[in-house]
């Protein structure tokens, strides 16, 4: 193996010495196709549902249900009713303009009266229309007579025996029916709105168009309405509203995170920039590294375009783990080629990079690559994204940084020598006195260790991803607000069924679940169907009403006719009487009226009309069609399949309720699925990659290890730095409060490798031999910049508003801190104990 590896360091370095123009041009325009090839190939993909594995049973359970009914996924603008009695004609304003919008899509209020109509036949018992079926009967019968109002007098004398008692009965009831449309006109119809079953929250639907190859993916429909709301609020001062869902709560977080990883990455950039410079004592070397780094950029994201073709919206952070990780290399190799510099020309240090520092950059990007490949063994297509291209950009870095870096520094140094930073100076003699205590530093380390059991242990795991929003949030406020009503949560568990017999039947069972609360489906505004109801409706389908005339002259006397043959009826209705009074207490207003009763009959004549027209025309289209526009999508599907949702009773935000309200939806349907189903499934499985993502790392680590020393008690000492270092992380997040979570998680990757890495470079280093091999020269300031420069990029987020990018820079910040300690200070002195208990074993030459 180290044959293999001097052959091909010595041939890299024969080359970059004799044409470093040639390297740097090839890697320039590798670097340029990379970036033209990915600029014309590579689409955003924001769509949160392809961050897991299509695959993943939850997964394809959600496509499924996706795909029968399409976008359920809504923008709510809630506005509390309790807040002010003008809620409803506020309610009506902003519908009003949302409408007026084009642009916005399909917008839900509540059901018109024409869609009520629509709906009628569907919607009645079998009482209600036998009723309208024999009043529109009615009216036909006493329309043939000539005068409508003649005929219904002839058909309200209760001592006609025509038709026997069945026949009487139904005859009253049609023509007292038909008599009430006439004099009070057809039953008023007013909108129903859409608000919570105990009435307090008023809700308006929006399904805006969703562009997923932009972050914001409904960037301008959420500012278009929150427009219209902010005007709102000038038009009704004391009216609460706002505006939540799903969608909005992404995109809130999507533009706050983006706002404050801008922010930081500019502080991030300046502050690192400031800090390399300093420690090494010169602008031009980490100028040349980072354009090392840009042609490894480039030629990685060329690579994804050729590959993947997409970035989603985990993987479009690679580029932070490449700045975070893999300028490392770079500063390792620019550190030992300044310490090289003090006694070497040009040609004689790059040789020398080849013969130590590479090898250590070699083990290193094996290890950090590492912790990103093993995401393809998870669930997770986001993280299996993000680990291929991470792992892949570290390699090319690494590749970069060995071709690339050491052709640029040839070139452009023409200096005798290299100037020695003062930062090597202090480091030295601070390392003096601690490797001179070896035992104590160790046992000190293990104390520190031992002391932390119970912070660690307690370590806790944040699965409520409201609490990682900014404070402040207007969506995540009002999610809070109607998550704590239930009839008002807008997650519901999702249930397909073939039948309504099935839809009925899983509702009953459902409203005995202590978990589930409020229930929707199609029962809800259709009424079951029976025997007898298909039969009426079918009667009422081609039901139609007769043209109603009149004699003017003679509707006074014709009026009063029917009020005489009503109060006959009324005195020995019984119960039945006080709806016959009202009746004839509104015939005798219209008698009052004179000429003007013609006028009016004649009007609600019309409206009449126009009203069983409705109606019989809703039953003559089919069941889907006739749904109201705005739950049409979400009761049935175009296929014909029927949706039962299911509603917490508590507030699922919270992991532990929501875990019981998943239990009970799939007690009585295991098939269920719907956003609390999948979220509750991803909450674990994220959890879960991560920590498989750990393990694996950790087993590949140990075997780079052993490969690359072949010495176990070297090994043990790079894991055992390690360990420590991640201990020691967990330990003080536990300390000052801080917990894991989906955001920070992501940080556990970066510091295994950041912790390996160090620990690589320095027994590499140590084993190059020497009088002052633990003081570990150039490298032990590379090592402590590279951590520095980590734990102050990520620790710039420490600014952040979003809680969980915040809570990354902490953990970062601590970690990164932790790890370093480990290295600098735990690991020379494990290695002084090595030498004195087993000796020296050098075997890097320089």
């Amino acid at each position: 193996m180290n044959l293999i590896e001097n052959h091909l360091y010595g041939l890299l370095s024969r080359v970059v010495i004799a044409r470093p123009l040639l390297v740097i041009l090839a890697g320039a325009i590798l670097a340029l196709i990379g970036v033209l090839v990915g600029s014309s190939t590579i689409s955003l993909n924001a769509d949160t549902d392809d961050l897991i594995a299509p695959d993943v049973p939850y997964m394809a359970a959600y496509r499924e249900f996706a795909e029968e009914f399409g976008d359920l996924e809504r923008m709510w603008i809630v506005i509390d009713g309790a807040s002010e009695p003008r809620a409803i004609e506020c309610s009506q304003w902003i519908r009003d303009r949302l409408e007026a919008d084009g642009d916005l899509g399909e917008v839900h209020g509540g059901i018109s009266a024409s869609e009520q109509l629509r709906l009628a036949s569907r919607a009645m018992d079998v009482a209600s229309l036998d009723s309208i079926i024999a009043g529109c009967q009615s009216l036909d019968e006493a329309a043939s007579t000539g005068d409508v109002l003649h005929g219904l007098e002839i058909m309200l004398d209760p001592s006609d025996p025509k038709g026997g008692m069945a026949g009487i009965r139904r005859r009253l009831t049609g023509a007292v029916t038909a008599t009430k449309w006439l004099v009070e006109g057809p039953p008023p119809m007013s909108e129903r709105i859409l608000s919570s079953e105990g009435g307090r929250y008023i809700f308006i639907g929006i399904m805006p168009p969703k562009d997923y190859g932009t972050l914001g993916v409904i960037a301008r429909p959420v500012q278009s309405v929150r427009d219209i709301l902010a005007a709102a609020r000038i038009e009704f001062p004391s009216v609460d509203m706002g505006l939540t869902g799903k969608p909005v709560l992404q995109a809130d977080e999507m533009a706050t995170s983006d706002r404050d990883m801008t922010r930081a990455a500019f502080l991030a950039i300046s502050l690192v920039a400031i800090i390399i410079m300093l420690v090494l004592g010169t602008i031009r070397q980490p100028l040349l590294a980072m354009l090392a780094f840009g042609c490894a950029a480039g030629w990685t994201y060329g690579l994804v375009g050729l590959t993947l073709g997409q970035l989603n919206l985990l993987s479009i952070v690679f580029m932070l783990v490449l700045i975070g990780v893999g300028l490392d290399f770079g500063v390792h190799v620019i550190s030992r080629y300044s310490e090289f510099r003090n006694s070497r020309g040009r040609s004689g240090s790059v040789r020398g990079l080849y013969r130590t520092v590479m090898r250590g950059n070699a083990s290193a990007v094996l290890t950090s690559s590492a912790t990103f490949f093993v995401a393809w063994f998870t669930d997770f297509q986001g993280l299996r994204e993000l680990g291929l291209i991470a792992g892949v950009g570290l390699l090319l870095c690494f590749l970069s940084m060995a071709t690339v870096l050491p052709a640029l520094l040839i070139i452009t140094d023409r200096s005798p020598r290299s100037r020695e930073s003062s930062f090597q100076g202090v480091e030295f003699g601070l390392m003096d006195r601690l490797i001179r205590r070896p035992v104590q530093v160790v046992a000190c380390s293990l104390a520190i260790s031992v002391l932390l059991i119970p912070f660690a242990m307690n370590m806790k795991f944040e699965r409520n991803l409201l609490e990682l929003q900014a404070t402040g949030i207007e969506s995540a406020q009002w999610e809070r607000r109607i998550a704590s009503d239930s009839d008002s949560a807008t997650w519901f568990a999702a249930v397909m069924v073939d039948s309504r017999e099935e839809v009925a039947q899983l509702v009953e069972k459902a409203r005995a679940q202590e978990m589930i609360g409020r229930v929707r489906s199609i029962e809800d505004i259709v009424a079951p169907e029976t025997a007898q109801s298909i039969l009426l409706r079918d009667e009422l389908a081609t039901c139609a009403m007769a043209d109603t005339e009149i004699d003017p002259s003679t509707v006074l006397s014709r009026l009063q006719g029917i009020r005489a043959s009503l109060g006959q009826m009324a005195a020995i209705a019984g119960e039945q009487g006080t709806e016959l009074e009202n009746i004839i207490s509104a015939v005798g207003v219209l008698i009052g009226k004179g000429p003007e009763a013609a006028v009016e009959i004649t009007q609600h004549s019309r409206e009449l009309n126009e009203f069983l027209e409705a109606i019989s025309g809703g039953e003559r289209l089919g069941l889907r069609e006739s749904l109201p526009d705005g739950m049409r999508s979400e009761l049935m599907s175009p296929a014909g399949r029927f949706l039962v949702m299911m509603h917490p009773r508590e507030n699922v935000w919270d992991y532990e309720a929501m875990g019981r309200f998943v239990s009970d939806v799939r007690e009585i349907a295991p098939d269920a699925t719907g956003i609390p189903m999948t979220h509750y499934e991803s909450l674990d499985a994220m959890r879960d990659a991560f920590v498989l993502m750990m393990a694996l790392a950790l087993v590949f680590i140990a075997i780079i290890t052993i490969l690359t020393f072949r010495n176990l008690l070297d090994v043990i000492v790079c894991l055992l730095t390690l360990g420590i270092g991640l201990w020691w992380t967990v330990g003080f997040m536990s300390v000052l409060g801080v917990s894991f979570n989906l955001a920070n998680f992501f940080a556990a990757p970066i510091l295994v490798g950041l912790g390996i890495d160090g620990s690589l470079h320095m027994v590499h280093r140590w084993r190059e031999g020497g009088d002052d091999r633990l003081h570990f020269g150039g490298t032990r300031r590379a090592v402590v910049l590279t951590s520095m420069t980590t734990m102050i990029g990520f620790g710039c987020l420490v600014i952040a508003e979003h809680k969980g990018l915040r809570s990354l820079g902490v953990v970062m910040a601590i970690g990164s801190a932790a790890c370093l300690l480990a290295v600098v200070v735990l690991l020379p002195s494990l290695l002084a104990l090595r030498e004195r208990l087993f000796g020296v074993r050098t075997n890097e030459g320089v």
